[in-house]
């Protein structure tokens, strides 16, 4: 089964060098279905040594140096913006439910 906002962390945590298994993301969480929800995920990101929280406000208004983010996309899936920019108007994603490559979209 796949499960975008895992992967999403999966990927976060690899980019900062923590070779974590989703397994072990996971191990212990009450999971809804079998995946990960947002409100599990700041647990799930301090077993990888992250920090993760809520932020409601558009994508544009974070700092540069918050990036990698994970965002939380409608029907359920998530994605990792890793830049933006302002001026072409597009973001640097990478879409775990799809190839899982880094790529440019507007």
């Amino acid at each position: 089964m796949k499960d975008p906002l895992l992967q999403s962390l999966v990927y976060v945590s690899r980019f900062y060098g923590q070779a974590n298994s989703s397994d072990a993301l996971i191990a212990d969480l009450p999971l809804a279905d079998g995946l990960l929800t947002p409100f599990l995920l700041p647990r799930a990101a301090e077993k990888a040594g992250l920090q993760a929280k809520e932020a409601k406000q558009s994508i544009t208004d974070l700092s540069p140096l918050l990036f990698p983010v994970i965002a939380l996309l409608k029907g359920g899936d998530a994605c990792v913006v890793l830049s933006l920019d302002k001026e072409k108007n597009e973001a640097e994603v990478v879409l775990p439910q799809a190839d899982g490559n880094e790529q440019w979209i507007s």
